[in-house]
């Protein structure tokens, strides 16, 4: 019976030891938000933003612009959405979020909201499907063409799922480890940046690099 204690008090020092490595090998620190100079494979960078399916609440005319990569039931994501890109948004940023669904670990629901959220380019309906941290009340209510079997659709997904995929190799050109949320924008002075993992500091970087403050 003594032993219980003991055992618990084991197994939190080895989630924090475990913490502890992921944010090193995530180059992360005070929970995240790492930042990195996108300095290598810059062609490449573009050529994936030019071409990656986002939603944004922004017209679209907006140069100043940030992207966010993500998936749906991310919890470091939905911090970021729930309370960097509001005040990014307000503060006149185009924010650009990217949702996608991760590579044998998605649901059926999760790759339809993926493809129909992409090709809709509907911020309302991004905000319907992010509202909150568990989206199954939201697929329980609204019927979503399955990805699954249709071979347009599957192709739209792989094509997401590869530009995130090339994003990761651009990050792993500039000596960084791919994670979620990855957030991506470029400096007044042109050069681009990311920030890996959520850190709610990153509001005042941001907003300071792309304004040259």
């Amino acid at each position: 019976m003594k032993a219980a204690p003991l055992a618990g008090g084991l197994m939190a020092v080895m989630l924090l030891f475990a913490a502890a490595q992921c944010a090193a090998r995530f180059g992360l620190s005070g929970g995240g938000g790492g930042v990195i100079a996108l300095e290598t494979a810059e062609p490449l960078l573009e050529d994936v933003l030019n071409n990656i399916a986002f939603t944004s609440p922004s017209s679209g005319y907006n140069e100043a612009v940030l992207y966010q990569i993500s998936f749906r039931t991310c919890p470091p994501c939905i911090q970021s959405h729930d309370n960097i890109l509001p005040k990014l948004q307000a503060a006149g940023l185009d924010t650009r979020l990217v949702t996608t669904a991760r590579k044998g670990r998605s649901t059926e629901k999760e790759r339809a909201a993926v493809v129909e959220n992409a090709r809709r380019k509907d911020w309302a309906f991004t905000q319907e499907w992010w509202a909150g941290r568990n989206p199954n009340r939201f697929y329980a209510e609204t019927e979503l063409p399955a990805v699954d079997g249709d071979a347009q659709r599957e192709a739209e997904l792989r094509q997401l799922q590869n530009h995130v995929y090339e994003l990761a190799n651009v990050l792993a050109a500039n000596g960084a480890k791919f994670a979620f949320p990855t957030l991506i924008w470029k400096t007044q002075a042109g050069d681009y940046k990311a920030a890996i993992g959520y850190n709610p500091s990153l509001t005042t970087q941001i907003l300071s690099d792309i304004r040259g403050g």
